[in-house]
């Protein structure tokens, strides 16, 4: 079957404000005892090479008109995932456009449910419910709605609704999916010592040689004591994240920064070249920026700012609701245009609030 991704996909990289997000990880089969510090995984350039080579393949098929639903599902899917964890953020756009061809297509509840992933994804909340409760008229059952269901009660704000969802689901059938969601729900009550047991309990449950769920669970887990006010173990999850998948885009950006913030600029700074050149997100380009100015490269600074410039401002036409928060603090940051960022909170004020699920990270 195909792997589903929760619909927080895209909010790996969370605000400033340091909220964990009751996301799923990626499903897996294949679950067991074991002890995750010594697991081996997939080597991480197989993992990206893999995963660029079959998102190619299907997109040809796709844009030739040739693509089987079972192409289509699959290319939506692998698309959220290199957004998750590559930091592809225009892979989002390309889900949707991908889902809503294939509910076309195929109104099943697998294809409705997918549409409702992308859409929540570039956070439309509203198309992202109405596929879901169509996925529930075609005949979709509880455990195939549950993660995004909590998400979407996440999304509105209501998480003790998540967080009920989550301890539901993972005591019918506990394994690493259901156990990392919970970990992250109590995670964003603050329920520190609760989301500790669920997260080592959901590695210790993982058996599978992907590494994406891993280092999901890791980087979640160093969100939560960051949150939590403690920077250091964070950090050395974040390590550990990229040790198995060093281009994780938000895991490497999170450790940037906090090798900025403890004074070390060069280390900051090798670990983000390489994710700009393997990530779109301007997130990126505008951190790396702002390190190089601060290093005194002020002109090299300056032109990854104004790509990422650039950047938000074509993300801004195709997804205001995803990117406007995240657009706002770069433009009050090292983008140094307060005037843009009052018109975007002037424009995004309209439409709600996203509660925590912001794309930005630093």
């Amino acid at each position: 079957g195909l792997v589903a991704l929760s619909c927080d996909s895209r909010t790996e990289r969370t605000s400033r404000s340091q909220q964990a997000q009751p996301a799923a990880p990626p499903r897996t089969l294949a679950m067991r005892k074991t002890t995750p510090t010594t697991r081996e995984t997939t080597p991480p350039t197989v993992v990206r090479g893999n995963l660029d080579n079959r998102i190619r393949v299907r997109r040809r098929r796709f844009e030739a008109g040739k693509a089987t639903h079972r192409d289509m599902g699959t290319l939506a899917v692998e698309l959220l995932r290199r957004a998750q964890f590559f930091g592809m953020v225009s892979d989002y756009g390309r889900a949707v456009i991908v889902t809503d061809r294939l509910v076309e297509l195929d109104p099943s509840k697998d294809s409705l449910l997918l549409r409702a992933r992308a859409r929540a994804a570039v956070h439309d909340w509203q198309e992202a419910q109405l596929s879901l409760e169509a996925a529930r008229s075609a005949g979709a059952d509880t455990g195939e709605t549950v993660d995004l269901e909590a998400d979407l009660a996440t999304a509105r704000g209501h998480r003790d609704k998540a967080l009920a969802l989550r301890q539901t689901q993972a005591s019918r059938r506990p394994n690493t999916t259901t156990l990392g969601a919970l970990a992250v729900s109590l995670a964003s009550i603050g329920d520190i010592d609760g989301a500790e047991l669920r997260f080592d309990a959901a590695r210790r449950a993982y058996a599978d040689a992907s590494p994406l769920p891993l280092v999901w669970l890791l980087f979640q887990n160093g969100v939560m004591w960051e949150g939590a006010g403690n920077p250091d173990k964070a950090a050395a999850l974040y390590r550990k994240a990229l040790e198995r998948l060093p281009l994780y885009a938000a895991a490497a950006g999170r450790l940037a920064e906090h090798h900025a913030r403890s004074g070390d600029i060069e280390a900051a700074i090798a670990l983000l070249e390489p994710v700009i050149e393997s990530s779109d997100d301007p997130a990126y380009l505008a951190q790396l920026g702002r390190l190089l100015r601060w290093r005194g490269a002020v002109a090299d600074g300056d032109t990854l700012v104004e790509r990422a410039r650039a950047g938000y401002e074509r993300l801004l036409v195709a997804h205001p609701a995803a990117f406007a928060e995240q657009a706002i603090v770069f433009f009050l940051g090292p983008g140094r245009d307060p005037m843009r960022a009052m018109q975007l909170a002037a424009d995004s004020s309209g439409h709600g609030h996203s509660h925590g699920h912001s794309h930005g990270h630093h």
